[in-house]
C-alpha cells in the first residue's frame, strides 16, 4: 500500500489535463530532485516517479489525476507534511476546474483529524492517582 495517495477529480478534459499535470509535475522535479518519466497513453496518461526515498507513480485522466508515493527512510517521517504539501501544489494547479458532481468530497487535511483528536483528549476526564497512605517512622527496639 502506498504510503502517499492522492485523488483529485476534474472537468478538463485529456487535453488540458496533460497540460496542467505536465506543469505540475516539471515543479515536483525541481522542488523534491525527482525524475519523472511521462508516458502518454489513450485512456490515460502514467508518469514515473523516482528520487532519494520516493518511487510511485501518477494517472492522469479527462476525469482525474491520482498520485501513488512509496516512501522510504527517512522520509517516511515526513509522510504527512509531503503529502499536504502534494495536495495542495496540486489544488492550486486545478483551482478553478469545477469536478464532476459525482465526485467525492476531499478528505479534510491530517492537521483537522489530528486536533479533533487533541480536543478529545483533553475534554476526557483525567485519572488522579490514588493517595497513598502516609508513611510512619519506625522505631528501634532496644
Amino acid at each position: 500500500m502506498p504510503d502517499i495517495h492522492i485523488e483529485r477529480r476534474h472537468a478538463l478534459g485529456l487535453p488540458l489535463a496533460r497540460q496542467i499535470a505536465r506543469r505540475w509535475i516539471g515543479r515536483l522535479e525541481s522542488d523534491f530532485r525527482l525524475q519523472c518519466r511521462y508516458e502518454e497513453g489513450s485512456p490515460n496518461d502514467q508518469v514515473a516517479v523516482q528520487g532519494l526515498g520516493v518511487a510511485g507513480w501518477v494517472v492522469v485522466n479527462a476525469r482525474f489525476l491520482q498520485v501513488q508515493l512509496d516512501l522510504r527512510f527517512p522520509l517516511v517521517a515526513l509522510r504527512s507534511m509531503i503529502e499536504q504539501r502534494i495536495a495542495r501544489e496540486l489544488d492550486e494547479e486545478l483551482d478553478g476546474h469545477a469536478a464532476p458532481p459525482d465526485a467525492p468530497k476531499r478528505r479534510a487535511p491530517a492537521k483537522k483529524v489530528a486536533a479533533k483528536k487533541v480536543a478529545a483528549k483533553k475534554a476526557a476526564p483525567k485519572k488522579t492517582p490514588a493517595k497513598a497512605a502516609p508513611r510512619t517512622p519506625r522505631t528501634r527496639k532496644p
